[in-house]
């Protein structure tokens, strides 16, 4: 883990890494509400997880 981003950092990977990921999952499930649900909750518990703990090497991945 790297240091303890702050709350623009998690706003960076959320706008770099979003629209990809409900992408991806929109066209595994079928569903872009789902999707789009499941990115948003995913961002949720990284604003919960990632100032504690750190950015992790990979964000896109956690």
């Amino acid at each position: 883990m790297t240091q303890h981003p702050d709350i623009s950092e998690v706003e960076r990977v959320f706008r770099e890494c979003s629209g990809r990921a409900v992408a991806t999952l929109a066209r595994r499930f079928r569903d872009l509400s789902l999707a789009e649900e499941m990115v948003q909750d995913a961002f949720v518990q990284a604003l919960t997880h990632w100032p504690n703990e750190g950015l992790p090497p990979s964000p896109a991945g956690w």
